[in-house]
């Protein structure tokens, strides 16, 4: 992944955090946001997850329940990606069986290959409803 690619992914993420978390939203604490942004990192670039807080302070709880949430997040958009392509092609596989196999390769390291990312060197991502940009 390109510097270039990583920070488009970084600033996607930074507002789809935002987004989720707007003025209408219950407040969570700065800890749950960073939380909910690690964990799409993560899952978008294969950043690793880092909890800056000490374990046992109310901070680094609140921030793995924020990737608890970021986990939500994820598999979403994920079924929307999954949706969106399976419209596009006609539906000729299922959704669900589509979905176990793109969550399958996922859990093994594959995201951006499952999820048909970066074709021919072009920038995208699941946080981007419809896939490619």
């Amino acid at each position: 992944m390109t510097t270039a690619e990583l920070q488009e992914l970084r600033k996607l993420v930074n507002d789809t955090v935002a987004a989720g978390f707007l003025a209408s939203r219950m407040p969570r604490s700065v800890a749950y946001i960073e939380g909910v942004r690690a964990l799409l990192m993560l899952r978008a670039t294969g950043a690793r997850l880092l909890c800056e807080h000490r374990p046992g302070t109310a901070e680094c709880d609140a921030f793995f329940a924020g990737v608890e949430e970021g986990k939500d997040w994820w598999r979403h958009q994920v079924e929307q990606l999954v949706a969106t392509r399976a419209t596009q092609a006609g539906a000729q596989r299922p959704q669900a069986a589509a979905l176990d196999e793109v969550m399958r390769r996922v859990r093994k390291g594959q995201a951006r290959e499952a999820l048909g990312l970066y074709p021919q060197g072009t920038t995208a991502t699941v946080l981007r409803t419809g896939g490619a940009a």
